[in-house]
């Protein structure tokens, strides 16, 4: 059994299954057989991956986003987004998706969470959880900025854009 509904986790145990990474399709294209699982080999090397070796994606609106994938930096079967979102008036932001799973960790301040027919308030120290493939957005609704680190349940990163 398995859920589409994208929930926020406070550190408790909320009652609902999160869709299992078996049945996500890969991001690296490869997609599973029953039972099985894509895996990508985690480094054997204790080490550092340092955001000034890691480029940053400057937007206009100020968002500033490091992808760190987890088959380039020697950490598995995750890739990680290290963001900051400036706080934004507009509350504009843009819709995409994933073919794998993503959580959102909020660090720092708190945003709206729009997960398909969903809105979501979520804040630090809470974590948000989206379906693979489900379309979401979200903006700082704070008056600071926004820091969060999304990870994702594959090794290499992909994003989709409305047409």
């Amino acid at each position: 059994m398995r859920t589409e509904r994208a929930t926020v986790w406070r550190g408790e145990v909320t009652g609902q299954v999160h869709p299992h990474p078996a049945l996500c399709v890969r991001a690296d294209s490869t997609i599973p057989h029953a039972g099985q699982r894509a895996v990508i080999l985690m480094g054997t090397d204790a080490h550092v991956v340092r955001s000034t070796d890691v480029r940053p994606y400057e937007f206009e609106s100020g968002a500033v986003l490091r992808l760190l994938d987890g088959a380039e930096n020697g950490f598995g079967d995750v890739s990680i987004i290290i963001s900051e979102y400036p706080p934004n008036p507009t509350g504009a932001d843009i819709q995409h998706r994933h073919p794998h799973i993503s959580t959102i960790v909020i660090t720092e301040g708190r945003g709206r969470f729009m997960i398909g027919d969903e809105t979501l308030e979520a804040e630090a120290g809470d974590a948000v959880v989206v379906p693979a493939n489900a379309w979401h957005s979200f903006v700082n609704t704070g008056d600071g900025v926004l820091r969060v680190v999304g990870v994702h349940d594959s090794g290499r990163h992909a994003t989709e854009l409305p047409t």
